[in-house]
């Protein structure tokens, strides 16, 4: 290797961790420059998150000039492809043979959450309401979730977003799939989906 040539393995690694971050944050926002923000702030927090106490200072550092240099060219790239696949599934899940997608019982919901006024909080300036959860379980489509998904949706901190999902869960509105740390996912309740 080139004194001063950056590693192939460097740029790939960097590169990943743009990816990653565009595949890993819904909702980003309709603004561009805000995406890009948004975008960059996680992979600086996901490049410390997988280095710290695994390589000296000196290296971080180089790693994150590296960043500097690779990610207005490779964000563009990722942020294109995301938008190609998300566009080519809107196509695939529209399409005759793709089948009905199911439809959220909206009226069970409101039954649930008129017998359980505590699931949802009542402080005039909250993030968690009911046009909220409706929006978060379409975009879902009553399928699987991450926490984090929640979480990120709601713009709420990791503690509070568990708190809620277990209120939901207990009231009989989620799922667990009983999977363990990074595999656990939620799910709507199939009875409130008709279709």
């Amino acid at each position: 290797m080139v004194s001063g040539a950056e590693p192939d393995v460097d740029r790939v690694f960097i590169a990943g961790l743009i990816l990653e971050a565009v595949l890993d944050t819904p909702g980003l926002g309709p603004e561009p420059s805000g995406r890009r923000n948004r975008v960059k702030n996680r992979v600086r927090r996901a490049l410390l998150t997988h280095l710290a106490g695994w390589v000296t200072l000196q290296r971080f550092r180089e790693l994150a000039v590296q960043l500097d240099h690779w990610f207005p060219i490779y964000y563009p790239l990722v942020a294109v492809s995301r938008n190609a696949v998300q566009s080519g599934m809107e196509i695939y899940e529209a399409s005759p043979g793709a089948g009905p997608s199911p439809v959220l019982r909206e009226d069970l919901l409101d039954q649930l959450l008129h017998r359980h006024p505590q699931l949802l909080p009542r402080r005039r300036h909250r993030k968690l309401y009911r046009r909220g959860l409706l929006e978060f379980l379409h975009r879902t489509r009553g399928g699987a979730f991450r926490l984090k998904d929640f979480q990120e949706f709601f713009q709420i901190d990791r503690k509070t977003a568990w708190e809620y999902v277990q209120k939901l869960r207990l009231a009989g509105l989620l799922e667990h799939n009983q999977g363990r740390s990074a595999a656990v996912r939620y799910s709507l309740n199939s009875r409130f989906l008709a279709g």
